[in-house]
């Protein structure tokens, strides 16, 4: 992980091989409301899936920062997804989905939320550039890059880099037969709730 925005769910990873394709990143302002989309996710760990949807509202307000509104069956699993013009390029990223009211209480269906791409593109100018992070250490807190100190200089949390130096002998992770949080039965071989999110993974 280079960096991550919390402000926006939005974090940017480095990989090791270059991608065989690329999806181009669009440009939203020239979505329109009523207008055809898909995206592409893994819901509920089930395979990659195609999810055809439609644009709901634009620069809809949530938490301070402009989403797009898409009307979508998503699902756990389709956030950090494209969400995709017709054509194929990506206008924004699957980020969250509202499952109450927040108001009532009572379920909601279809009310997903897109992070726009202008925003994307915003955050990748924000980025330093690869050479510069040498010797470099990323806090998985707050999301500054230090030098290499034991300290985050923002948040203030031991970096993981020391950390692990410091711990060679790892804490046994063991798996729980159910979710913490919801009490949902785990599933086989999946190490989070299917539900909810939680971890199944256990320290010590």
């Amino acid at each position: 992980m280079i960096r991550s925005f919390k402000d926006v769910d939005l974090a940017f990873l480095k990989v090791k091989r270059p991608a065989r394709q690329v999806i181009p990143l669009g440009n939203e302002q020239a979505l329109k409301v009523g207008q055809d989309v898909f995206t592409v996710g893994n819901p509920i760990s089930i395979g990659l899936t195609l999810t055809r949807g439609t644009i709901s509202a634009l620069g809809r307000l949530v938490e301070g920062v402009s989403y797009i509104q898409i009307a979508a069956a998503l699902n756990p699993g389709n956030s950090g997804g494209p969400l995709c013009d017709m054509s194929g390029q990506a206008v924004g990223i699957i980020t969250l989905k509202f499952q109450v009211d927040p108001m009532t209480g009572d379920p909601v269906e279809g009310i997903a939320f897109a992070l726009p791409a202008t925003i994307i593109t915003s955050r990748l100018a924000k980025l330093p550039e690869i050479r510069d992070m040498k010797d470099q250490i990323y806090c998985p807190i707050c999301g500054e890059i230090n030098l290499k100190v034991k300290y985050c200089v923002t948040c203030g949390v031991e970096l993981a880099y020391f950390h692990n130096a410091e711990q060679p002998r790892p804490e046994k992770i063991t798996e729980v037969a159910a979710c913490p949080v919801c009490h949902t039965p785990r599933q086989i071989g999946k190490n989070y709730c299917l539900k909810c999110g939680a971890s199944l993974l256990q320290k010590g």
